[in-house]
C-alpha cells in the first residue's frame, strides 16, 4: 500500500509570508511544494496538498485536511526570515513533544539537504507550531533558507531541484520506500527500441487550477505536443498526460518539454512505459 504524504504549502493568499523586495515567501512555498509533490508521486507516495494555488488557508484547516486524508507523514514547507540579514541555513522543526520517528523524519531530511550545500546547518528544533502540534501523524515544518539573506537566495534558486530531491530522498529513507529517482520504469519493455516515454504534468486540484490545465491542454495541443487529456484520476484531483515519445530520441524531447514547461512555473516529470 502506498505511503500518503501531506505537503503543507506555508502561507499563501492574502498573507504573503516572509518579503525580501519583490520575492514573496508565499510563491517560493508553493513553487517547492508542487515539485516536491510531482516527484514524491514518481516514489509512488499518494501526495495531497493544502494547496495548490495562491489561496489563504488556516492553520487549522491545513492540520484538519492532513488529518482527514489519514496522511502517514506532513510536512509544511517554509523559506526562513529575520530582522538580521546575515541570518542563514537551513532547519526543520518538529512538535516539542514529539516521538524519535518523528525527529527521524525531520533529520533525515535535514542532511540530504546539508549535503547539496547550505550556508549552515541549523539542525533540528523543537517548537510548538500549530501545524506540527495539531496534526496526527509525524510531521515536520521546514525552514528552507532565509528569504533576506543574499547568498540563501542564491543557493535556494541554484540548487532547486537538488533541494527537492534531497527532501525526496531524506522522505524515503525515513519512511522506508525506495528512491527512483525522476524516471519511473512501470513494467519496462523487452527491448530498447520499444522504451515509450511520457510526461506527467502536476496535479491540478482547485476549481481555478484545472481551468489552468485545461487552458495549458490546449497550449500543448497547438504545439504539437498533446495528446493524453486533462483526466480526474482521484476525486478533485486532475493530471495531464503527454504521450508518444520513443526511443532515446523521444526521451530526450520528452526532457526538454519537462524543462519548458518548468520555465512557465509547471512542474513534470518524465516517465517510462509500456508501448
Amino acid at each position: 500500500m502506498s505511503k500518503i504524504i501531506c505537503i503543507d504549502a506555508g502561507h499563501g493568499g492574502k498573507d504573503a509570508g516572509a518579503v525580501s523586495g519583490a520575492r514573496y515567501e508565499k510563491n517560493d512555498n508553493l513553487r517547492f511544494a508542487l515539485a516536491l509533490g510531482a516527484l514524491l508521486e514518481n516514489q509512488g507516495f499518494k501526495v495531497y496538498q493544502t494547496r495548490t494555488t495562491d489561496t489563504w488557508i488556516s492553520l487549522q484547516d491545513r492540520s484538519d485536511y492532513a488529518n482527514k486524508m489519514n496522511a502517514d507523514y506532513f510536512i509544511s514547507i517554509h523559506r526562513n526570515s529575520f530582522v538580521n540579514e546575515t541570518a542563514n541555513g537551513v532547519e526543520n522543526w518538529v512538535y516539542e513533544r514529539t516521538d524519535n520517528h518523528t525527529i527521524e523524519y525531520a533529520t533525515a531530511i535535514q542532511n540530504e539537504l546539508v549535503k547539496v550545500g547550505v550556508q549552515s546547518n541549523r539542525g533540528v528544533k523543537k517548537g510548538n507550531f500549530h501545524v506540527t502540534r495539531e496534526t496526527h501523524m509525524p510531521a515536520c515544518l521546514l525552514e528552507l533558507c532565509f528569504i533576506k539573506n543574499k547568498r540563501d537566495n542564491e543557493l535556494y534558486d541554484l540548487n532547486f531541484d537538488e533541494y527537492v530531491t534531497a527532501v525526496t530522498v531524506g522522505i524515503c529513507k525515513s519512511t522506508g520506500v525506495e528512491y527512483r529517482g525522476n524516471i519511473v520504469e512501470n513494467n519496462p519493455p523487452s527491448t530498447p527500441d520499444s522504451e515509450c516515454y511520457r510526461v506527467r504534468i502536476q496535479t491540478f486540484e482547485s476549481e481555478d487550477s484545472v481551468a489552468t490545465g485545461n487552458a495549458l491542454g490546449e497550449f500543448l495541443k497547438l504545439n504539437n505536443a498533446y495528446n493524453g487529456g486533462m483526466k480526474e484520476y482521484e476525486t478533485g484531483k486532475h493530471r495531464i498526460d503527454v504521450f508518444s515519445y520513443i526511443g532515446e530520441s523521444g526521451k530526450e524531447q520528452a526532457e526538454k518539454l519537462v524543462q519548458a514547461l518548468k520555465l512557465l512555473g509547471i512542474y513534470s516529470v518524465v516517465q517510462r512505459m509500456d508501448d
